[in-house]
Parts: C-alpha cells; structure tokens; sequence
C-alpha cells in the first residue's frame, strides 16, 4: 500500500494549484475555490485548522505572498508583474531601487506570523483541555463534590472563552 497524503499537504497542493493564476485571493475565496476546483469541502474533507495550515505552510515556504490580513498571491507571480526583486535579507525592492512601503508591509507580516503562532497555540490549549475533561472517568464525576463540578465548569468555560478567541483570530 501507497503511503496516505495528509489533509494539511493535500489542501497545500490544491491551493498550489488555484493560486497559479497569479491573482491575490482572499481566503474565503480560496475555500470557495477548493471546493468548486478541487471538490475539498470545509468542515468535511478540512477543518478551519487545517485550512490555516496549509496557508500558514505556503506563506512560510515562499510559495505565497500575503498582501493583506487573510489575502493571499502567488509569489513568484507577483514579484514579476510589479517589477519587484527579493534581496537576500527577504525584502521586496521595486526595480528602481526604492521600498515602496516595504517596512510597513514587513511588520504587518511579521504580526500576521504572530497572530497565526497565537492562533495555533491557543488551538492546541483548547484540545489539551477538552482532552483532560474526557479522561476523567464517568464514576468521577458522579464522585465529585459540588466545588469540584463548579471548577470543571470553569475549565469548560475557559475552553469556550479560547474557542471563540481563536474564531476572531482567524
């Protein structure tokens, strides 16, 4: 037997292929395109995880470019219809030799790097507490004195509070 393709790399490539036209897309487009192009439908064949993931992936390996919050291009693409060129050091220079705003596009993609490290770990708190509430056996919690039950509580809550944290986030 073959060796099965993770969600994260299948999504990347079907991604890959939808952004080869060249055109900035935002993401809400790009899953509309998964599932008109490739037939990968959100909250069935990928979650929201998987699908900053991939994008996070390709962003991270240069094979995208972020132009806004959530706005995704191809980067080799958009580099040569600009007439833009990469120096060494990562910056994007116009052929003239000046930054055209290139500082403040840095550190907006700098704070989107940040954003998606939150996001990412704030995913998995939210797991490892889901996981640890479902460990506890169900003769526990019929054990369980009323402050104890009251505290489970709090840690369901807490869960909730990050879920809905990560949902702004994306």
């Amino acid at each position: 037997m073959g060796k099965e393709i993770s969600t994260n790399e299948r999504l990347k490539a079907a991604i890959s292929r939808i952004m080869q036209d060249g055109k900035q897309r935002e993401n809400e487009e790009i899953r509309q395109l998964l599932k008109e192009r490739e037939g990968l439908t959100a909250g069935t064949d990928y979650n929201t995880d998987h699908f900053s993931g991939a994008i996070g992936g390709l962003y991270r390996s240069g094979v995208l470019e972020r132009v806004n919050r959530g706005c995704y291009r191809l980067a080799a693409e958009t580099n040569e219809k600009n007439g833009e060129k990469t120096q060494a050091d990562g910056k994007i220079v116009q052929d003239s030799g000046g930054e055209s705003g290139q500082e403040d596009r840095n550190d907006w993609e700098r704070l989107e790097d940040v954003r998606e490290e939150i996001r990412s770990s704030l995913a998995k708190e939210i797991a490892f507490i889901g996981e640890k509430i479902d460990e506890l056996p169900a003769p526990v919690w019929s054990r369980l004195s009323p402050d104890y039950l009251d505290e489970v509580g709090r840690l369901m809550e807490v869960r909730e509070g990050l879920e809905k944290l990560v949902k702004k986030l994306e």
